[in-house]
């Protein structure tokens, strides 16, 4: 089995700070094998890649506005959602028919009432993808690390989804470069993007 390994300037932790000069391996399935960090320099390892940014869970969008027609009616809107990083989709009247293709992302399923979504990710609830909402929403008490564990960590946890939102050992979150972000003052700017480094493959992850 090969396996990546991916370094950066930056990493959100699982409890959500921004760790300097990680080292991230992952299997060709996905599945993080070590994850390490340096805060006094970059330490080489063999067979690694370097990239300019943040390295981040890809995102879990639990309240995402948008119903199974608007899915179905919109062909490219599965995409947009991907492509700006998105692996969960909720929608509120999703089913199991939608998910018919086992490895395209992102996977959808629906949110039960009861489960106790976060008080900021409702803040991030809205149209669009989830990276578009993140970049315009202005929140003055809210640091950019604390977005963007609501948007991973926070959001997988509150849907039930043990292996995702969390870059950790044995962890298959998915890997996203965020790209074009201001590491000085840790927010967005108005080019900033995401970028797959690693997509995880087994369908199972999704429950």
């Amino acid at each position: 089995m090969s396996v990546n390994r991916f370094a950066s300037h930056f990493m959100l932790s699982p409890d959500g700070e921004l760790l300097r000069w990680p080292v991230i391996t992952v299997s060709d399935i996905g599945v993080i094998e070590s994850v390490e960090h340096f805060e006094n320099g970059f330490q080489e390892r063999p067979f690694t890649r370097f990239f300019a940014g943040i390295l981040c869970p890809a995102f879990v969008d639990v309240c995402a506005e948008v119903t199974r027609d608007e899915i179905e009616r919109d062909t490219s809107m599965m995409n947009r959602h991907f492509r700006d990083g998105t692996v969960f989709l909720g929608c509120g009247d999703a089913d199991s028919q939608m998910n018919e293709v086992p490895d395209r992302l992102p996977r959808v399923k629906k949110i039960p009432e009861s489960v106790a979504i976060p008080p900021l990710f409702r803040k991030l609830a809205g149209t669009g993808t989830l990276l578009e909402r993140m970049k315009t929403l202005v929140l003055p008490d809210v640091t950019f690390a604390e977005m963007l564990l609501a948007a991973t960590f926070d959001a997988a946890e509150s849907a039930g989804f043990a292996r995702l939102g969390r870059l950790e050992k044995g962890a298959a979150p998915g890997i996203l470069l965020l790209q074009n972000i201001d590491l000085v003052n840790k927010q967005w700017t108005p080019t900033s993007s995401v970028r797959w480094l690693s997509i995880p493959v087994n369908s199972e992850l999704f429950g």
